[in-house]
């Protein structure tokens, strides 16, 4: 009987050791490839699903994934719809967990991680489109459903989001509306054929109008990089950071979920595996007998690591009498959205305002790199003729090298295959269909032009283009002139066409079975040209919009002249030249600054068709436009757009064009050219061209006007007496100092935060020994019977220990003179030169980009802060230099940056220089988020809790910690391990790795009492 005792022991004793030793023991098994439950590491736990768990509810599930249980059930309910959407209804999505389901469970407060889940349920749910309130609408404004979606917790053991949204989808599938209508007494009332109250049958109910099934896989990431799929909650005590990936009905990406140091690398890893799972799960819901949508898409066929086809191949043929269908596939990347040129938007607006509204829009991603707003922006459009067909290439599909080891240079173009899979899944009643990029446009009659043809087989427009005339003169060559087209004759050969301007017949491209990807050419991966060779060799009936301009293929000098840019057409005058390009102010007068003598600034009249995109309503007639070309003639032979045999009849005696140089603009650019390079010629001219270009204004002057005021203030100021350095010196200084790296990415940064800090802080010590602040001073609670101390007073025992000025000496230091600010500048210099390259510009190319940028700095940096915070504080040796700040526990403005060197590289240099090299921004939007966050920095120290304050620095916005966020962290937490409140821009870090202390709401009710 010894035996089993010895045996029962042993296994005691394992129990016990997994216990004290976990990650240990963990380690014993991951490194032969397997976990302690036996699966591998990218094995994911077994599944259940069960529907009808509630019978008296209107639909449920319960799930288990592993030994993690939820339980989900949904009731609808009628509800007067909101008087901002009288035409939608509501999803409530609550989750709870019970008693039993977790150690962490405590009475009366969930988990952080419920508050978590139930926000990711929320946004896949809802923002992502898989239940849209539209949907739920009985009668507008009269009545509508609101779904109630509850999910309880069982047993905790391990991804639980997965088993959430599983829970979730199951037991919407599982739901059924029942039949109802509005009286007229305004009453809802259930029809007579409908089923019955909840618990009746509902065989007969509709089901909800669900788009997709969205599914989850959670994979951690263990110390040691390994990917650990559907880990249990043992597992993912040890991970050091997690990755949740869910998908729709169909693998398209609907979202990422990072939380911890994830590597680029492992996120496609993790993504690989959830398509894997994906299945896996559709086919356990289909088990159960939950209706899952089925993909109305054929297959792409290739390699695809994330392929969407909700807007597939649709049954059935067109009504008769049907408007005809043209179908868009649009190629696209991350830098048509809004952390680029944002043009992406602009196309998918054109295609809403047609007036043709017969038409389908197919979105892919060619590109390797994630396209992280694109379902933000197909949501935005708001229109449910667009979808996404393929959200994200595998690197295993991609062309690579002959050594195999990367993407192949040209690899856009070998993608054509994958377009040509997007053209057949349009759906079947296509009639016509158009493949254009993401930064093209087109008029808003497009498509009405287009179905007018429909004896013929393929359509040719005349379209807006960079490459217009390309034999003709630099700038003359889009001028208007009599008898030269308004815009680029569409010859439908391979130099003369573009991709975005001629539309094939939809049912003979499939018939004959054309393929872009299948092509090939001597002249390159002009793939859109080769094509219409095709067509016309095959004798396609081809027909012609000529004279009318309804497609434009961005950027075209036609919509520079509209935006009040300034055409440099200097760029072309080389054998690989790029047809050209619009600049913005800043970018133009640094153009002509560095181009010197050898350019100059010229007028044009630009051709273009008053009717189309509304450029005749913006400038009237002749649309004007600044160019800047070459100034000696002789360079002109070297522009080489296009060869000699691509140009058209009309283009081979292009003349001038009308192009001039006025008085004005020859006088204002000599004189400015005198005034910022301080050189002249014999005569006292000036050797280049400086002007000030226009801004982006429809109702601005022209650029003649424009180039005029320049001349006019310039000679008042020589009438004046004023020397040349005071009249225009900005335009030198600002070429010279975006010329320089040096200045720009090191002596920039520090002049920015020095500002930034120095005037805030002097401020804010005003401020705090201002009577009229009294109010807003934070104080806390003290133990009773003893007198609440004013924060004056708390500041004054402070400097009794460590004086003020002995604090901003060593808050200069860290700023200006110390050996770590030469670090500093010179890392971030090697670093931004390295990313970005030569700087043309101060200003990003638009407002929204420029914001995109700040928003993304702003939160990335922080989200750096807040862990170079945290580690000092959990780490003893850290802990040495951090408790320098920490000394002073009633802080100030000027004492914000008495810190370590090794502090302020953690928590500024750090976290700064990476949000940098990862948005690569502006200078001029780098410049003023450094100001404003050694700024905000300054606030957070001020000992001011002020409303006035919040409003002027947005901290009153959702998510923004306060002032008082952080002086609680001061006032509670000079200690290492353990600490709260590590965040300064927002407490959502806390709240999110679960640090966040509320502790400033003892200090508004002490300031109250």
């Amino acid at each position: 009987m010894a035996a089993p005792a010895a045996a029962g022991d042993g296994a005691l004793q394992a129990e016990a050791y997994k216990k004290l030793y976990a990650e240990a023991y963990f380690e014993n098994f991951i490194k032969d490839g397997i976990r302690p439950d036996g699966r591998g590491l990218s094995v994911a736990r077994p599944v259940t699903v069960g529907l009808g768990a509630v019978s008296s509810a209107d639909g449920s599930a319960i799930v288990k994934v592993g030994a993690t249980t939820v339980l989900a059930g949904v009731r609808l309910e009628v509800m007067l719809p909101r008087t901002d959407a009288p035409g939608a209804g509501q999803l409530v999505v609550g989750v709870d967990m019970t008693a039993l389901s977790s150690p962490d469970w405590r009475p009366g407060k969930q988990p952080g991680l419920v508050a978590a889940v139930q926000q990711r349920l929320a946004d896949v749910l809802l923002g992502c489109g898989v239940l849209r309130p539209a949907a739920l609408c009985i009668a507008e404004g009269q009545a509508a459903w609101v779904v109630y979606l509850d999910l309880y917790v069982l047993n905790a053991a391990g991804s639980l989001l997965d088993a959430c949204l599983l829970a979730a989808v199951a037991a919407l599938r599982d739901t059924r509306l029942p039949a109802v209508h509005v009286t007229d007494e305004g009453n809802v009332e259930r029809d007579a054929a409908s089923p019955g109250a909840r618990g009746g049958p509902r065989a007969r109910g509709a089901p909800l109008p669900l788009r997709g099934a969205p599914l989850c896989l959670s994979c951690g990431v263990y110390k040691g990089g390994q990917l650990v799929a559907d880990p249990d909650h043992e597992e993912e005590a040890l991970m050091v950071a997690s990755i949740s990936v869910v998908l729709d009905g169909d693998a398209a990406l609907l979202g990422v979920y990072s939380v911890g140091p994830a590597t680029h690398k492992q996120v496609l890893a993790a993504a690989e595996l959830a398509a894997g799972r994906h299945a896996e799960l559709l086919a356990q819901l289909e088990a159960a007998g939950a209706m899952v949508p089925r993909s109305r898409g054929a297959g792409p066929g290739v390699a695809l690591l994330l392929l969407a086809g909700a807007a597939a191949l649709a049954a059935g043929a067109p009504a008769p009498g049907e408007q005809p269908h043209v179908c868009v596939v649009i190629r696209t990347y991350w830098a048509h959205g809004t952390f680029g040129d944002a043009s992406l938007m602009g196309l998918l607006a054109s295609l809403k305002r047609q007036t043709h509204e017969s038409w389908s829009a197919l979105l892919l991603v060619l590109d390797n790199r994630p396209f992280p707003d694109l379902r933000h922006i197909v949501r935005d459009a708001a229109d449910e003729r667009i979808d996404v067909f393929a959200e994200w290439i595998s690197a295993r599909y991609a062309p690579k090298t002959p050594d195999g080891r990367q993407w192949a240079h040209d690899y856009h173009a070998k993608l054509y295959n994958l377009t040509d899979e997007a053209i057949r899944a349009c759906p079947r009643r296509t009639r016509w269909v158009v493949v254009t990029n993401g930064d093209n446009d087109y008029d808003a009659r497009f498509m009405a032009a287009l179905v007018k043809h429909d004896g013929a087989e393929a359509v040719a427009f005349d379209y807006y283009s960079r490459y217009q005339r390309p034999t003709g003169t630099p700038c003359a060559r889009f001028a208007a002139g009599r008898g030269l087209p308004p815009c680029k004759a569409n010859g439908l050969t391979w130099c003369q066409t573009d991709l975005a301007a001629v539309a094939y017949s939809w049912p003979r491209f499939v018939a004959d079975d054309m393929r872009f990807g299948v092509l090939e050419s001597g002249q390159g991966a002009n793939h859109d040209g080769i094509m219409a060779d095709v067509v016309r060799t095959r004798r396609w009936k081809v027909a012609h919009v000529a004279g009318r301009c309804l497609v434009e293929h961005a950027p075209s000098p036609q919509r520079c002249a509209a935006e009040g840019g300034v055409w440099d057409d200097t760029a072309a005058a080389t054998d690989a030249g790029s047809g050209g390009a619009c600049l913005g102010p800043d970018r133009a007068a640094a153009r002509l600054a560095a181009l010197g003598p050898a350019a100059e600034l010229v007028e044009v009249a630009v051709s273009h068709d008053p009717d189309s995109f509304g450029f005749g309503a913006l400038r009237g007639a002749p649309l004007r436009l600044g160019c800047i070309r070459a100034a000696d003639p002789a360079a002109w032979a070297l522009a080489r757009y296009f060869p000699r045999q691509c140009a058209a009849e009309v283009d081979l005696d292009a003349s001038d064009g009308g192009a001039r140089q006025p008085a004005a603009v020859e006088a204002a650019a000599r004189a400015a050219a005198a005034a910022a390079a301080g050189t002249t010629g014999d005569d006292g001219s000036a050797r280049s061209v400086v002007t000030r270009v226009p801004t982006r204004s429809c109702a601005s002057p022209t650029a003649a006007e424009r180039v005029a005021a320049v001349a006019l203030r310039i000679c008042a100021a020589a009438s004046s007496g004023a020397p040349a350095s005071l009249t225009m010196p900005l335009a030198g200084l600002a070429a010279a100092w975006l010329a320089r790296p040096w200045l720009l990415w090191g002596v920039g940064p520090i002049l920015a935060s020095n500002v930034g800090f120095f005037v805030t802080a002097g401020l804010l010590e005003l401020a705090l020994r201002s009577s009229f602040f009294a109010g807003a001073r934070i104080v806390y609670p003290v133990p009773p019977g003893k007198a609440q101390p004013d924060r004056l007073q708390l500041v004054a025992a402070t400097h009794g220990r460590i004086g003020l000025w002995k604090q901003a000496r060593g808050s200069a230091k860290t700023l200006a003179w110390s050996p770590q600010v030469l670090v500093n500048g010179a890392t971030l210099t090697a670093l931004m030169a390295w990313a970005c390259g030569p700087v043309a510009a101060w200003w990003p190319a638009s407002a929204a980009a420029g914001l995109a940028q700040f928003v993304a700095l702003v939160v990335l940096a922080d989200l750096g802060l807040y862990w170079g915070h945290r580690l000092q504080h959990e780490s003893k040796f850290l802990w040495r230099m951090h408790a320098k700040h920490h000394a002073i526990d009633t802080p100030t403005p000027l004492s914000t940056l008495f810190i370590h060197p090794v502090d302020a590289a953690l928590q500024g240099s750090i976290p700064l220089a990476l949000a940098a090299l990862a948005v690569r921004p502006a200078p001029a939007v780098l410049y003023a988020f450094i100001a404003g966050r050694i700024a905000e920095n300054a606030i957070n120290h001020s000992g001011l809790d002020s409303a006035l304050l919040d409003a002027v620095t947005l901290k009153a916005l959702p998510l923004r910690a306060s002032a008082a966020h952080h002086d609680a962290h001061h006032r509670y937490c000079n200690h290492a391990l353990r600490a709260t409140n590590y965040g300064e821009s927002f407490w959502v870090w806390d709240w999110l790795f679960g640090t966040r202390c509320k502790l400033e709401g003892a200090a508004a009710a002490a300031k109250a009492e």
